[in-house]
């Protein structure tokens, strides 16, 4: 369950869903400064490319808003 503020945050960015490969989130649709937190908090790991936009697993998306409002 998500408190308030992981909630508004959750709330606050679309989720695309791609046929056959699960949903994602746009990185461009992450409100500052939440998105230079997420990017460094995602350093090594998987994103793909989505018409030129990077786009994050959803389940990535929630492990950082579980890591920035414990």
């Amino acid at each position: 369950m998500r408190n308030n503020n992981q909630q508004k945050l959750f709330d606050a960015v679309p989720i695309k869903d791609i046929e056959g490969r699960g949903q994602r989130v746009l990185l461009k649709d992450i409100p500052a400064p939440y998105r230079e937190e997420f990017l460094e908090f995602m350093v090594g790991s998987t994103y793909e490319n989505l018409d030129g936009e990077s786009a994050y697993f959803v389940y990535d998306w929630t492990n950082f808003i579980f890591w920035k409002f414990p």
